[in-house]
């Protein structure tokens, strides 16, 4: 749950047919940006839904010693969302045809935010074998794509969660299954907004670039 109401129409709902739907179109190249659990997401909501930017789906994958790691982000989140390259915003809180900084964001905080209504959350999967503490470690670890990609991240009125899953026993080190799955989510997030269309009303990265 992303808690996405702000834009669409509040009274749909998903069910077990939208899950079942979705997994019978599943293929290994699944859209990004505005779509499944992206398409109401937004950012930036701080003044408002008028001056907030579309938030999005995005997923990336990595290849390393025979062994695979993906992640898969829905991004709702209250901070910006930066190019972890260079710390330049993609998309925020709007002012004046700008996205506003984060000290703006911090003293925005508290006054106008709409507590339980941001949320980022991530699936990290990888095909190695974990187990159930390793798993944890991993998921814990993994927040840190959301501290490189979201500014300020993982607030008080923010849900954040990264959930791990194991779906083989392939052998591999830990440590950088870890840092496999930063790389991901830190991926995942970027691409969830970068192609991002915009959606009710609420502009979109690619829409506010020109």
């Amino acid at each position: 749950v992303i808690l996405d109401l702000g834009i669409g129409r509040s009274d749909i709902r998903p069910d077990e047919t939208f899950g079942y739907k979705a997994a019978c179109s599943a293929d290994c190249h699944p859209a990004s940006g505005s779509v499944g659990a992206g398409l109401g997401a937004t950012v930036g909501k701080l003044r408002g839904m008028k001056y907030a930017m579309k938030g999005g789906f995005g997923f990336a994958a990595v290849s390393c010693r025979g062994i695979r790691v993906g992640a898969f982000s829905v991004v709702n989140a209250l901070g910006n969302v930066v190019d972890p390259r260079d710390g330049k915003p993609l998309a925020g809180t709007l002012r004046n045809n700008q996205i506003i900084d984060e000290q703006e964001i911090f003293s925005l905080v508290g006054r106008q935010t709409i507590a339980g209504s941001h949320t980022t959350l991530s699936v990290v999967v990888t095909d190695a074998g974990l187990d159930r503490r390793q798993l944890c470690r991993m998921a814990d670890i993994a927040h840190n794509g959301f501290v490189r990609t979201i500014r300020p991240s993982q607030m008080n009125p923010d849900g954040d969660t990264v959930f791990a899953v194991s779906t083989g026993d392939n052998r591999a080190a830990v440590d950088m299954l870890e840092s496999l799955a930063v790389d991901c989510v830190e991926k995942s997030i970027v691409r969830a907004v970068s192609e991002a269309r915009g959606y009710g009303g609420v502009v979109s990265y690619r829409e506010f670039n020109g």
